[in-house]
């Protein structure tokens, strides 16, 4: 009976939970919940979830136990996440609205398909934005001090749900103003980017998951966790699949990689690392302090250092 059900979640979990997200936040802000407390609670909803079900099925059961990583990930949940988040909104989001409105009153036609069904709307704010965070994440992995902030993500030496928060003030202010800024420009409803707030926040915590899940045809689709663990593989070539939320541009830009559903042998930093820092406060120093932590023995090693990692 427990084997049924393991098997019944491991196929059914990922596209109900993605429904449930999509379908549920669209509800509750159609019947007027603020967008904030939509955004929070399918966030812990899914905090809650996932980690019950990594904790009983997991892929890899060494991922289970605690790396001495939780309370740095906890330490990035609540700096990045929260307050470089909170700050970037009130710098951010008036200079934003004011441009838009700007660029509304001087086009004599609107940018963004407004009239369309709200669900419609979502799954074309997906595509786009995706493009652009696309193209932001493989900047990091090519632009030398764009990897040295992208390398905190990479710190880890294990994939589970909440170290996808593991991210560098730095990269949360680039991603952010990569999600954002182009579609409040566009004029994009700000119900509208509460649902999509919901669903990066989930789609995220699904990516980095340690669940035995059987994607299939998802796997061609959205950015899963099967394709993500490849991304963290501690070989240069194989850290691909750059997509955050989709995997479709990595298949449009030959970034696409999944030679099994395995994984690499070992996760974390490419080239020649000394130890890297695995508190908050020597994670957050670590893009300023690159040359205590990266050394080289010839030309090769070193150009993985400096981040050639596409």
């Amino acid at each position: 009976m427990v084997q049924v059900m393991k098997s019944a979640v491991s196929r059914f979990f990922y596209p109900f939970w993605l429904l449930l997200t999509v379908l549920g936040s669209y509800a509750m802000i159609v019947s007027g919940f603020p967008e904030a407390t939509t955004v929070i609670l399918f966030f812990f909803a899914s905090c809650g979830v996932i980690l019950a079900l990594e904790w009983w099925m997991p892929v890899n059961r060494d991922w289970v136990k605690p790396h001495k990583d939780v309370i740095t990930d906890i330490a990035h949940f609540f700096f990045s996440a929260g307050v470089t988040v909170s700050l970037i909104r009130v710098l951010l989001y008036m200079p934003l609205f004011m441009l838009a409105s700007y660029i509304s009153s001087v086009i004599p036609f609107s940018l963004w398909p407004a009239k369309w069904p709200l669900l419609i709307q979502f799954v074309l704010m997906v595509i786009l934005v995706d493009f652009f965070t696309y193209w932001v994440h493989r900047f990091m992995h090519t632009i030398d001090f764009l990897w040295r902030i992208h390398s905190v993500h990479h710190s880890v030496s294990r994939l589970y749900s909440f170290n996808s928060v593991r991210v560098h003030p730095f990269e949360t202010i680039l991603f952010y103003v990569a999600q954002t800024a182009p579609m409040v420009l566009l004029g994009a409803p700000v119900e509208l980017m509460a649902m999509f707030t919901c669903f990066i926040g989930v789609t995220s915590l699904l990516q980095h998951c340690n669940i035995d899940i059987h994607y299939g045809v998802f796997n061609r689709v959205f950015s899963t966790s099967d394709l993500h663990r490849w991304h963290h593989s501690k070989i240069v070539k194989e850290a691909l699949n750059y997509g955050d939320n989709l995997i479709i541009w990595d298949i449009v830009f030959g970034s696409y990689y999944l030679p099994d559903r395995k994984g690499p042998a070992e996760l974390g930093i490419g080239g020649a690392i000394r130890e890297y820092p695995q508190n908050y406060i020597g994670q957050v120093l670590a893009p300023f302090t690159w040359k205590r932590l990266a050394y080289s023995s010839d030309d090769t090693v070193a150009s993985k250092v400096s981040g050639d990692h596409d």
